[in-house]
Order: C-alpha cells, then structure tokens, then sequence
C-alpha cells in the first residue's frame, strides 16, 4: 500500500518525534502514540495486531512498518484484515481465536445487513469447524481473502 510522497514526508517528520535517537525505529509502546498522535483512531485491538505484524522481534517498530500501517489506516479504513480481526474479536470470549460458529451465524443472520441461511452457509462451506463448533476466524479471515481477496 503506497501514500504521496508529501504524506510519507509527513509521516516521517511525525515518526521522528517518537523517534528520539534517529534510529529509524520506534518502540512498540510507542506505536499507540505515533498513529493517534498523527490523527488516526484505531482500537486497542488493531494495535495489538499491528504489533504482533510489525514487531521486529526486539520491541521494535520500523519506519517502513509504520507507514504500511499508516497507509492501511489512512487509505482503507473500511476493508482491512486489523479491523476484520477486531470485530471477530468481540465474539471471542475465550481469547483464543476462536468463535463458535452457531453464535456467529445468528449473529450474521441477525445484525448489521443480516445475510440468510443459504448466504451463511455459503461462507461458512470456506470454514474448518472443530469438533466443538468452533471456527479458529484467524485462518478463516486468511482462507477468505486468499479466495476472495477481500483485502488490498
């Protein structure tokens, strides 16, 4: 995902205020006051999975990750895998990963624009349910974009 260089040029002199050594890192503690700080609103939980995508193993944010981060948040803010995550998140109650697969189509039949049966099960035919009606949505959200390329 690309921004205008001016956006990137702006990015970097916001970054450059967390930045404090020059390094062309920041720390992950860091990252929630970088993106809102610029502006951006994102949940805790897009954060967390922002981190867990960006971290380079020591802590630690790059200029690079920021604004591929920056560019998703600026650029789409309706179709990304951070927000998808989030949303299934809340159905989540165990924070494991998984959701139960009844729950989650009496709540797509039911809220939002509610889909029918057929649509739901149509969607969940993409789906591996365990043996205790649980669908791991990580791998499920994965298995749909590869199909469907749902994210840019």
């Amino acid at each position: 995902m690309s921004l205008p260089e001016s956006e990137v040029a702006e990015l970097k002199e916001h970054f450059e205020l967390y930045d404090l050594h020059s390094v062309g890192y920041i720390s992950t503690r860091e990252l929630t006051f970088a993106v809102r700080g610029f502006g951006v609103n994102v949940t805790e939980q897009s954060l967390k999975h922002a981190i867990e995508k960006y971290d380079n193993g020591k802590g630690q944010i790059m200029f690079s990750d920021y604004v591929d981060f920056m560019a998703r948040k600026m650029t789409d803010p309706g179709h990304n895998e951070e927000d998808i995550l989030d949303c299934f998140s809340v159905f989540d109650a165990k924070k494991d990963g998984k959701v139960n697969a009844k729950e989650l189509k009496d709540v797509l039949c039911k809220m939002g624009e509610p889909m029918t049966g057929a649509e739901v099960e149509g969607v969940f035919k993409d789906a591996e349910i365990d043996d205790e009606g649980m669908i791991n949505y990580k791998d499920f959200i994965k298995r749909l974009n590869d199909m469907y390329e749902i994210f840019t």
